[in-house]
């Protein structure tokens, strides 16, 4: 079993690469015109929204004690699980 800290660690080097995802989608909406682009500003609010509660959940985490290390680990790990899927549904649909 990971170490707390590698644990926090994987987490934030995750963190790392959905941002590299949501820079992608905003180069994307710079080169769009049109109601795509607004589309995928739109989209992209929506998921910085949902970024920023998965890195309140990190930080919760951070400072979690012994007895809540489990529970706040639950609750991140839905909220990453959701914005992850979120993520990569966007990329989808603007895929082209």
């Amino acid at each position: 079993m990971a170490s707390r800290e590698d644990y926090i660690e994987k987490a934030k080097n995750q963190l790392d690469a959905l941002n590299n995802k949501l820079d992608k989608l905003e180069a994307k909406a710079e080169r769009a015109s049109g109601e795509l682009k607004n589309e995928i500003h739109q989209e992209l609010n929506d998921l910085r929204a949902s970024r920023t509660q998965v890195e309140g959940k990190l930080h919760e985490l951070r400072s979690a004690g012994d007895a809540a290390w489990d529970d706040v680990k639950i609750g991140l790990e839905m909220a990453w699980k959701s914005l992850s899927e979120s993520v990569d549904s966007a990329a989808q649909r603007f895929k082209s």
